[in-house]
């Protein structure tokens, strides 16, 4: 039940999301052709269902939101450390190489050499 929380959770905040850039670019760019016009009602009526469906878990089964949340969030220091961080280590370099080479070839993503 935890993987249908994040997955409620990432789909209907990427649907606010969207909705919100939708209103902003029709607000600040109104000039721009758009394939499909709609009444501003719409998107307005769909961004407080989606708001509603993303805020609903909170007080419906708050345990699974933050065990699915805590999920999503361990992944923050692996981004920094594997990303965000330009000056690593020479050592940690050759290992993190090694290490992706070894999974690559267990994978069969690559030809063994």
């Amino acid at each position: 039940m935890v993987t249908i929380s994040i997955i409620n959770i990432d789909f209907f905040s990427l649907f606010v999301r969207f909705t919100l850039a939708m209103l902003h670019l029709r607000h600040s760019r109104p000039d721009i052709t758009r394939p499909l016009r709609l009444p501003l009602i719409i998107p307005i009526i769909f961004l407080f269902v989606c708001a509603f469906l993303l805020i609903l878990p909170i007080f419906h089964k708050p345990k699974e939101l933050l065990t699915g949340m805590g999920i999503v969030l361990s992944g923050i220091p692996i981004y920094l450390i594997g990303i965000t961080w330009n000056r690593k280590p020479d050592v940690y370099k050759r290992k993190y190489n090694y290490l992706t080479i070894q999974c690559q070839k267990l994978l069969h993503v690559i030809y063994p050499t």
